[in-house]
This record gives structure tokens, C-alpha cells and sequence, in this order.
């Protein structure tokens, strides 16, 4: 009886342990999941063989987790590490206004300012102690225009942007900033190319004594009340060539009749010309910025103003007005044949100022609008010399 019952505990217990195995054990949907993983690590070795080799399988089969290989040295057990930017070159966009310089170096001269926005290529990175440096790349609106610098890298996006490419001189060209960099904020130029979207501007938003440059508008602004007329009226031919020419009393009288400078900047207004101040009794007396009148011929250009036989009206009186001024500054290539440039002149006590805008229009090359300034200036000539400095440097770019 006692040999019984000892026998029976020993048996108990045994049974328990059993029943507990069982229960702990993997379910047949664990087990079906094992199998299952056990699958497909195996098919991703013998992937992994094939397209590898045997030991860098084995290396990517560690650093994955799939196994451990405790035969290796510490030395060379797989580890993650910084990989090099393998995606270079790559298209990139500037985020903010930046500053590319020369070298990685903060204490570089810049070698041009581009705005949020303009597209470049990444080429190369560079670590130095004040950040990532990347090397970047860029066309211009002509092949022979664009440049190459550094700049911090955190100044890009890597995705796309809709804005259109837009920075300073140098970012057109280099050289040609640099020649006129003892001009100072003296000097003021926007310059765009209405085909592909390159817009480049430097100290285009100061403003300067636009002179008789002025006349460009109003000649505008009389075409343009006569098509709202009822019935339309055409100004007299002979008004438009005095005022074209800037000759007589013509325009001071037009200019009172339209409505002095309130009139004339409800106008600009209307055609979305922000930046030009009309001065009262005084149609010379105005001041404008590159920005607007690069604006103003735009919409001359584009034709989103007047109608089109008036748009050949005041393109004839205009460009026919001081030929050999424009000459003496653009040369004899520039403006082409149906392109339109304006110049003006004012001097203000013992400085001169001097503009030439309007749309070139070349046999070759693409066609562009161009607002440039010297203002400030000791003399009628010296404004004349830098204006003429800055188109003679201009015309090979834009005709190659």
C-alpha cells in the first residue's frame, strides 16, 4: 500500500509537468508561423548567395539580425556606418536668400546671391568647422551665363519648387558684377528673360530720379485714355513725337491734362506698376525702381496693355526719340531690330542719373527685358560711361 501510493506521487507530478509542457508549448498556429519564417529566411539566404556570394551573405545575414557570427573579430563584425552621399551630382533649390562664396570658407568674397527658389545641382560635400558646405552648380539664361560655388548645405531643398529662377547679377555672371562693384549700391539693374523664366535683380528696389524717362509712360497713359474714349480717339501724332521726343511743352501740358501725378499713379496702378512715384507738377520729376520700370515694359512687351496697333504706336515714337543716346550706351546690336529701349536723365544739383529700359528683341539669342540705373553719378558723361560699361559686357552674353 505504501509502495503504491509513493509510486503514484512520483507519477503525479510527472503528469503535471508533462501537462504543463503541453500547455506551455507553441499552439499550432505558433508553430505553422515558425515554420513559415524558418521558409523564408532560408529562400533569402539562398538569394542572398546567389546574388552576393557566399561571404557577404553571410555579413548582410548579421547585420540584418538573422544570425550572429561569433567566429568573427570584433574587428570586422558588420556595423552600421555614416555611408557617403552616393545621390551626387543632384538637382537641388534654394530654400532661402543665400549667398554663395568661392570656398567653403565664411570670410570668402560672395560670388552671388540667389533667391529662394533658384535651382542648382549639388556636386560635392564639404565638412569644415562651420557646417556642411555643398558645392553647387548653376545655368544661366544663356549657355555662356551661370556659375559655380559653395554655400551651406542647409541653404537647399532636394525637392522640386515652382518659383521661377531668380537671383542677383552674378548669379547671370560673375565677371560682370564684379566690374561694376565699385559702383556700390551707385548701380542698379534688373534683367529678365521672359522665355525661361530667369529673373536677376541687384539694388533693383532703391529708387531713382527717372527724368525724362518718364515720357515712356506717358505716352502710354494718352494712348490709353484715347482707347477708353466713347467712341475711341487717337492722341495727335504730332503730341505723341513732341512728348516721345521730350521737345517743347508738349508733355508738361499732356501731363496736366491727364491728371497730374495722382491720374498718372491711379494708371500704374491699374496695370499693376508698383514702385513709380509721379511727382506733382512735374512730369520729369518722378521717381521710379528698376523693379517697376522692368514691370512697366513688361506689360508693353507682353501686350496685356493697350491694344495692339497702339502698342506699334508707342513703340514708334519711342524708339525713335533718342537714337543716338541708346546707341552710345547699348552699342549698335542692342535693342534688335522690333526691340524698344528708352533712356533717361535727370540731374539732381550736382549729381546725374541716367536709365536705359525697355525689351531686346536679337536676330539670335533669346529675347529679354532690362532695367539698368546709374544713378548719383558727378557727371552726365560718368553715367553715361557706367551705363555703357555695364552693355557692352551684357551683349555677348545674351547673343551667344
Amino acid at each position: 500500500m505504501v509502495e503504491q501510493r509513493q509510486r503514484r506521487q512520483i507519477r503525479e507530478p510527472a503528469k503535471l509537468a508533462a501537462a504543463v509542457t503541453v500547455l506551455e508549448g507553441p499552439s499550432l498556429g505558433e508553430r505553422l508561423r515558425r515554420m513559415v519564417r524558418t521558409v523564408r529566411n532560408l529562400l533569402f539566404i539562398l538569394l542572398a548567395i546567389g546574388v552576393l556570394g557566399t561571404p557577404p551573405a553571410a555579413l548582410a545575414g548579421a547585420f540584418f539580425g538573422l544570425w550572429r557570427l561569433p567566429l568573427l573579430p570584433s574587428a570586422i563584425q558588420p556595423t552600421a556606418t555614416p555611408a557617403p552621399d552616393l545621390a551626387l551630382p543632384r538637382r537641388a533649390w534654394a530654400a532661402t536668400r543665400v549667398s554663395v562664396l568661392e570656398r567653403p570658407d565664411a570670410t570668402t568674397q560672395p560670388v552671388a546671391v540667389l533667391e529662394p527658389g533658384f535651382p542648382v545641382t549639388l556636386t560635392e560635400h564639404q565638412r569644415t568647422g562651420s557646417g556642411l558646405w555643398s558645392h553647387v552648380h548653376w545655368t544661366g539664361a544663356t549657355h555662356v551665363t551661370g556659375r559655380e560655388g559653395w554655400a551651406l548645405d542647409t541653404a537647399f531643398v532636394a525637392y522640386g519648387s515652382g518659383a521661377q529662377p531668380l537671383g542677383d547679377l552674378g548669379a547671370f555672371s560673375p565677371s560682370l558684377v564684379r566690374s561694376l562693384a565699385s559702383e556700390g549700391d551707385h548701380f542698379a539693374v534688373a534683367l529678365y528673360f521672359p522665355a525661361t523664366g530667369y529673373l536677376y535683380r541687384t539694388n533693383a528696389d532703391q529708387s531713382f530720379a527717372l527724368g525724362d524717362g518718364f515720357r515712356a509712360l506717358l505716352v502710354a497713359a494718352l494712348l490709353a485714355r484715347g482707347e477708353a474714349a466713347h467712341p475711341p480717339q487717337a492722341p495727335p501724332a504730332t503730341t505723341l513725337g513732341l512728348i516721345a521726343t521730350g521737345t517743347g511743352n508738349a508733355a508738361a501740358t499732356s501731363y496736366k491734362d491727364l491728371g497730374d501725378a495722382s491720374a498718372l499713379a491711379s494708371y500704374l496702378a491699374s496695370m499693376h506698376v508698383a514702385g513709380v512715384q509721379p511727382a506733382a507738377g512735374d512730369w520729369r520729376g518722378g521717381q521710379a525702381t528698376a523693379n517697376a520700370m522692368l514691370t512697366f515694359y513688361d506689360t508693353l512687351y507682353a501686350g496685356s496693355v493697350l491694344t495692339q496697333v497702339d502698342r506699334s504706336t508707342a513703340q514708334f515714337w519711342l524708339s525713335h526719340s533718342d537714337t543716338s543716346l541708346v546707341a552710345a550706351i547699348a552699342g549698335t546690336q542692342l535693342p534688335g531690330q522690333d526691340g524698344l529701349f528708352v533712356a533717361g536723365v535727370q540731374q539732381q544739383g550736382s549729381s546725374w542719373t541716367m536709365s536705359l529700359c525697355g525689351y531686346a528683341k536679337l536676330a539670335s539669342g533669346p529675347q529679354f527685358l532690362v532695367a539698368a540705373v546709374a544713378r548719383d553719378q558727378p557727371a552726365e558723361d560718368a553715367a553715361q560711361k557706367t551705363l555703357a560699361a555695364f552693355f557692352q559686357q551684357l551683349a555677348p552674353l545674351v547673343s551667344a
